[in-house]
């Protein structure tokens, strides 16, 4: 950016600004909804695996591998960061339109937080069946 005022371009975050005033397919007050909406058409079921991962993540306080967990704990808040900040600015704000495709850009996040949640507990039960088959000899 201080290029671009050295220069005299057109400043980035103005003509995102400009852009964002050119979309009109939608109703502003929906960008918080419409993510949900998209992700339910999208990807159905692994909405609920997402949701499950990054409540997992949020709630479980015991038995976790502390890196893992704040791995985990950083990619939902990346994710719920992203979709805030769509949402404010569309819903709040009405600075542009949510659209579907844009809230793809929190599946990247999900996918890492479940995971290692999906590791957490692979490894949990793994640890429990051992425990298990120790007690049978």
């Amino acid at each position: 950016m201080l290029i671009e005022l050295m220069t005299g371009a057109p400043l980035l975050l103005g003509g995102m600004r400009r852009l964002a005033g050119t979309v009109t397919d939608g109703y502003a007050p929906e960008g918080f909804s419409v993510p949900w909406a998209y992700f339910w058409h999208a990807e159905h079921g692994l909405l609920f695996v997402w949701i499950a991962a990054a409540l997992f993540t949020v709630f479980a306080r015991a038995g976790w591998d502390v890196p893992r967990r704040r791995t985990a704990t950083t990619w939902v808040v990346a994710a719920a960061f992203i979709y805030l900040g769509l949402g404010v600015t569309s819903a709040m704000l009405h600075l542009f339109v949510v659209m579907g495709r844009q809230s793809r850009q929190t599946v990247p996040f999900f996918c890492l937080a479940t995971a290692a949640v999906a590791a957490q507990l692979l490894e949990r039960r793994r640890s429990s069946v051992g425990a298990d088959l120790r007690g049978f000899r």
